[in-house]
């Protein structure tokens, strides 16, 4: 809750003698004890929701893929691809939310995907990747907001909306059709809000949570959520997803070549450090693994550009809790150092997307 000191500072300005109403989205143990603190007292709780709202996650199907940070962008090509077809085939379009933990990253993968995937309106539908977190201007915000919510369900069309933790509760997008959770989200109970965003209304949805090797151990704090592994996602699988050349994706390859030959570097290396960062800040909900370990499996989101891993500087370094001898990460930019640049965001390019998205989208597959 990210305004509580607010409200508590509100709370000791106001008289002693006073008619209070706390009114809120969810009920979850920060809202209950912030309620202690405003009604000293006791108070009544009145349900808004209905007990057969507050579980919509039960009208979701939902599954893990343990995926590498070197195939996420073809899985996420295959899901997004594959549930396309299926809805264009039951004469609907598409509306995916694709959550992800850190601004940087959700920069990143709204610019792979609209590479990859975005297309102009034309006979055959459209494919809107729409980008949204905390570090655009409010009025944009509302913009994207908008644009995403009012997207057309015609058969062909899709709109994928591409958000950090700021869009998992407090919003509500009608008829989203699926949720992809790219890593672990900034808390154990915000899985249950993203993954609500879909099956709302009685309607059904589809739920994945991709996690990396080191965010395995996560899988410990859903264990009271009806959640299977992926059948379909095997290594082999994703091994041949990689294969633009020869693979399933064959019909994206020229995409991919694009993207990959004109990513920018600086957006690419400062969504790796800012991995680093969350997954260092969030390390008791995936076993509390070594920063090296750490180290390890983020750097690999930089394999598919065939780029090395930036080095890391030396405040992020102590802000990691490593000493210079402890960082063995592959590679090194002649000495360029990232994660020190005080808050200034990597590669704000705006709606720019990498390469020139040649070649066929996804209503285009052909042999």
């Amino acid at each position: 809750m990210g305004f509580r000191k607010e409200l508590e500072q509100l709370v000791s300005c106001m008289p002693k003698e006073r008619k209070t109403l706390l009114v809120s989205a969810t009920l979850g143990r920060n809202v209950k004890e912030l309620a202690s603190t405003v009604f000293s007292g006791g108070f009544d709780l009145i349900d808004c929701v209905g007990q057969e709202d507050t579980n919509t996650h039960a009208n979701v199907k939902q599954e893990y893929i343990p995926v590498p940070f070197s195939h996420q962008v073809p899985v996420m090509c295959d899901l997004i691809g594959a549930h396309a077809a299926k809805n264009n085939a039951e004469g609907r379009g598409s509306k995916i939310i694709i959550f992800l933990p850190t601004i940087k990253a959700t920069n990143l993968y709204a610019e792979v995907l609209k590479s990859m995937v975005g297309m102009r309106r034309g006979r055959e539908g459209s494919v809107d990747v729409i980008a949204l977190h905390g570090g655009i201007a409010q009025a944009s915000r509302s913009n994207r907001s908008d644009r995403f919510r009012s997207a057309s369900l015609r058969a062909g069309n899709m709109s994928i909306l591409v958000t950090t933790d700021v869009s998992a509760r407090g919003v509500d997008y009608p008829d989203v059709s699926m949720v992809i959770q790219v890593g672990i989200p900034s808390a154990t109970e915000a899985y249950i809000h993203r993954l609500g965003r879909t099956g709302r209304a009685g309607k059904s949805g589809e739920g994945v949570i991709m996690l990396s090797p080191v965010e395995m151990p996560f899988l410990r704090e859903l264990r009271d959520v009806q959640i299977t592994k992926s059948e379909k996602y095997t290594p082999l699988y994703m091994d041949s997803l990689s294969d633009f050349e020869n693979g399933p994706l064959k019909h994206l390859s020229q995409r991919w070549n694009d993207m990959t030959s004109s990513v920018d570097e600086e957006i690419l290396s400062s969504a790796y450090i800012s991995l680093l960062a969350f997954y260092s800040a969030h390390a008791t909900m995936i076993g509390k693994p070594s920063i090296q370990n750490i180290i390890d499996d983020a750097q690999d989101i930089m394999v598919p550009f065939k780029l090395p891993p930036p080095e890391i500087s030396s405040r992020m370094k102590e802000n990691l809790g490593m000493n210079r001898s402890s960082n063995r990460s592959r590679g090194s930019r002649g000495g360029q150092s990232f994660g020190s640049r005080g808050g200034q965001s990597f590669g704000d390019r705006g709606d720019r997307s990498f390469g020139d998205r040649g070649g066929r989208g996804f209503g285009d597959r052909g042999g």
